[in-house]
């Protein structure tokens, strides 16, 4: 059985309090912390610079999770694309559901549209590490002031430099 590509939620409206506020973002190149919308903006249109209809969001460390992200790229995505942008939430999956979705994804291939596959990271969970493979290109997702430069090497080694996209820091 083939696991469904998940849609997702808007994204919320913007808080009112710091301590709601979503992580803020910034793209790796970026020098300046912008709003929490915007930056996925920026990164979004940075990576449909090459082509690619399926993007692995990748956690730099374990217990950094990549569906917000791959969400909030999607989000985006879904305002700009004419085609279809899903999300399929593969964090913590097991064996017999990455094989279910690289199948999924090999019937899926030229039909038109983006996935974005949220993994857990590969440090964690080896199941990342096909799926990652897998996609047409990847992102790579750290925590400003918590992943290590050790720990974003492995994973990048784990599945490829060459399939890095870019990197996406996110701040809180």
């Amino acid at each position: 059985m083939t696991p469904p590509m998940t849609d997702t939620p808007k994204l919320p409206p913007k808080p009112t309090s710091p301590k709601s506020a979503p992580p803020a973002v910034s793209a790796a190149h970026t020098t300046t912390m912008v709003q929490p919308v915007e930056p996925w903006a920026r990164i979004w249109f940075s990576l449909v610079r090459q082509p690619w209809s399926v993007l692995a969001v990748v956690p730099a460390h374990a217990g950094l999770s990549s569906a917000a992200a791959a969400r909030a790229l999607a989000e985006v995505g879904r305002e700009y694309q004419t085609e279809p942008v899903e999300v399929a939430d593969a964090e913590g999956m097991a064996a017999a559901g990455v094989r279910a979705l690289l199948g999924s994804l090999a019937e899926r291939s030229g039909s038109g549209g983006r996935i974005l596959i949220a993994v857990r990271c590969p440090l964690d969970d080896p199941a990342a590490i096909p799926l990652a493979r897998a996609a047409d290109a990847a992102v790579l997702l750290v925590r400003l002031g918590r992943t290590n430069l050790r720990d974003a090497r492995e994973v990048m080694e784990a599945i490829g430099a060459e399939s890095f996209a870019g990197s996406v820091i996110v701040t809180r």
